[in-house]
């Protein structure tokens, strides 16, 4: 079941909305594996940030906002891959730092990391699914630390 942003409930942990403002990171993720999402979203709550889910990268450029301050995207999705929003993100100048993630190999992670890095997009990390929880915890950490500059 997608959900689009607007529809993702505030969590007793955290808000998962991106419509307030704070010092804490705020974060939109896409993944068109949905468990994976709420995954992400719940670790980031967790550690107080707000986070909101898309499954698709036509909602994701719907929700992208000039607030969110981080962005995990999978590389492999349906409709639209991970490579030709990195070009949609270059071409809006998007400010938000990049967690890449991918369940094929480091070395699709390393080239998408080029390719957003030609694009002077910011790339935060990488991912390779399935990933341990401590790993995103660390990313997100250092997110965090990185937009309360």
């Amino acid at each position: 079941m997608m959900r689009s942003p607007a529809e993702i409930p505030e969590r007793p942990d955290g808000p998962a909305s991106l419509g307030r403002a704070s010092v804490a990171a705020r974060i939109l993720v896409v993944d068109d594996d949905s468990e994976l999402g709420e995954f992400v979203a719940a670790a980031a709550t967790g550690m107080g940030m707000r986070c909101a889910v898309t499954t698709n990268a036509v909602d994701f450029l719907a929700a992208l906002r000039p607030d969110v301050t981080l962005v995990l995207s999978d590389l492999m999705m349906p409709d639209m891959d991970g490579l030709e929003l990195l070009r949609h993100l270059g071409e809006q100048q998007c400010r938000a730092s990049i967690i890449l993630m991918s369940g094929c190999s480091w070395r699709v992670l390393d080239a998408a990391e080029s390719f957003a890095r030609s694009l002077d997009l910011s790339v935060a990390g990488k991912l390779l699914k399935p990933f341990r929880l401590l790993e995103l915890e660390k990313l997100l950490r250092a997110a965090q630390e990185e937009a309360t500059r």
